[in-house]
């Protein structure tokens, strides 16, 4: 499987977990060792008990910017990833972030960043790598860094003749009841992408090498801290168009890939959505979630006639739920595949209209206000700040307001009535 590929997806969710770790651990990762380490002769300690750094321990910087490239451990460069450069400067005893130096690395593994007079810590953050060594760059360069891979755990999706599923979407989450509240999950992100040959992967979590920033901060892990406390019996899930969701629980003791077989999907369920006097809703959409596989859902738009269907479904139970602007018309839980449904909701369809003023503090109508929220989906208010929708249900919506210059949340009640009214001002300051 194409690494690189595979893992494009995963940044967003591994720079949050790399997020995470920096909080727990330090601003620039954890290394070996107990801490506070104990003064050398020569150097004091702090008032706070850390050890403080001399000039003379670093090289001082005069460069405005400082340039490198991030490699493997083939000597091949690096596409993605960022990295966070943090200052340890000349007689302090704690490092700081360095203004601007959140760096995203080029498709060739180059990067430019500002540096400072003393020593720059540069913390990785990569969906599937890891800095092989702690990251202490003196000098404007140019630097090598070399990143290894994370430990991994593959698998494939394939259907009932083995071929592999593209595109499949495989979920990660721990068995129920394993409860462990010091464990975090295994993996930099819960959720990733089959390639064209159904192959996927999940990266270990681990902890980066500490450097000179994280022990002078004295955030460096002893030997006894270093293994991150994770879940190790997990369910796999898999869902992909065309077929039946599939699932496994895994152990992560076992080395094996993992493989889900997704079967042909089961017989949809079908039916109609309408008020007790049999007229259709303008808006609705079904919702079905698997009652034995928490990460299996299933949406499905309503026809004008008031008639859906819903596809690609497993076994088992699922709970059906008709849901019109963010509002519940209905509910019915234990519905199998190839049922068909007669849906009744409660409130009349043909609801009340709702017009909106939207202005500014000086009482000016906004001309193109973005709204979004109960009836609205990506609406702009008109020539006068003006919008409507229809067959609006009783309840209350929350809307977002956006301009270029401000964004603002309301909350709008619609009662029963011909026409509600509501004037929203929206702050520009």
């Amino acid at each position: 499987m194409n690494l690189r590929t595979a893992v494009t997806g995963g940044l967003i969710a591994a720079c949050a977990v790399g997020l995470f770790l920096w909080i727990a651990s330090s601003p620039t990762g954890s290394r070996e060792g107990p801490q506070p380490q104990p003064s050398k002769p020569g150097v004091p300690n702090g008032a706070d008990g850390t050890s403080v750094v001399r000039a003379n321990q670093v090289d001082p910087s005069s460069a405005n910017m400082l340039a490198g490239v991030v490699v493997d451990t083939e000597g091949e460069p690096v596409d993605g990833g960022l990295l966070v450069l943090h200052c340890l400067a000349r007689g302090a005893n704690r490092s700081t972030p360095i203004p601007g130096g959140v760096v995203k690395l080029e498709a060739d593994g180059s990067f430019e960043g500002p540096t400072c007079n003393g020593l720059v810590c540069a913390e990785f953050r990569h969906p599937s790598m890891i800095a092989r060594d702690p990251w202490e760059l003196r000098g404007d360069g140019p630097h090598e860094l070399v990143a290894t891979l994370l430990d991994r755990r593959e698998g494939q999706v394939v259907d009932p003749e083995q071929q592999g599923i593209a595109g499949a979407r495989i979920t990660v989450r721990p068995v129920p009841g394993e409860n462990l509240p010091t464990a975090v999950p295994p993996f930099a992100t819960s959720v990733t992408t089959s390639d064209v040959d159904g192959a996927f992967a999940f990266a270990r979590l681990e902890r980066p090498p500490c450097d000179s920033c994280g022990e002078a901060n004295g955030a460096c892990q002893p030997d006894d801290l270093r293994d991150l406390p994770v879940y190790h019996a997990l369910l796999i899930s898999a869902q992909a168009p065309g077929f039946r969701p599939g699932q496994i629980e895994v152990d992560l003791e076992d080395t094996e890939p993992w493989k889900l077989v997704l079967e042909l999907p089961a017989e949809p369920i079908t039916g109609t959505v309408v008020d007790s006097q049999g007229r259709a809703y303008p808006r609705v959409n079904i919702l079905a979630a698997s009652e034995d596989r928490p990460t299996e859902y299933h949406r499905a738009k309503v026809g004008d006639d008031g008639r859906f269907e819903l596809s690609e479904l497993g076994d088992g139970p699922h709970e059906i739920r008709a849901v019109q602007d963010g509002i519940e018309l209905v509910r019915q839980s234990g519905v199998l595949a190839g049922a068909s449904l007669e849906l009744v909701g409660e409130q009349a369809a043909t609801g009340v209209d709702l017009e909106l003023l939207v202005i500014d503090n000086q009482g000016a109508p906004i001309v193109g206000a973005h709204v979004t929220g109960g009836p609205f989906v990506g609406a702009k208010t008109g020539a006068t700040g003006d919008l409507r929708a229809q067959a609006v249900l009783p309840g209350k919506y929350t809307l977002t307001v956006r301009t270029a210059q401000a964004r603002q949340r309301f909350e709008v009640a619609v009662e029963l009535g011909e026409i509600n009214r509501r004037t929203l001002e929206l702050d520009r300051g």
